[in-house]
């Protein structure tokens, strides 16, 4: 009888033992769950302002690219002005060059004609 009793008093404490941890791994697993929902809620946040700074990013590396663009073809018309430029100066010094020379042979002759 007392064995009987000893063993229901055992197996009584077993089973609050066994409540008290059930009532601990629900506890453990609804502070997991919030954790795991705090870091997704987290993870999704900081995705999206990654997400959102990569497509300033891009809207601006876009915006250089026209940019540059633009740049290179003011870049080319400005070139291709300064080539004319040159060429006409060229073609004024080369018209300059011709009318000092024919201006001096015409001194000269003009000289020669009254020395005689």
């Amino acid at each position: 009888a007392v064995a009987v009793k000893q063993h229901a008093e055992h197996e009584a404490g077993l089973q609050r033992d066994y409540a008290a941890l059930e009532v601990e791994v629900a506890s453990m697993r609804e502070m997991h769950s919030k954790r795991e929902t705090g870091l997704r809620d987290q993870h999704t946040t900081r995705e999206a302002e990654l997400l959102a700074k990569q497509s300033d990013l891009l809207t601006k590396h876009s915006g250089l690219l026209g940019k540059h663009s633009e740049l290179t073809r003011e870049t080319d018309i400005l070139r291709t002005k300064l080539s004319e430029a040159e060429g006409r100066a060229v073609q004024k010094h080369e018209l300059i060059e011709n009318v000092s020379s024919k201006a001096a042979t015409d001194l000269d002759e003009a000289r020669a004609a009254l020395a005689e």
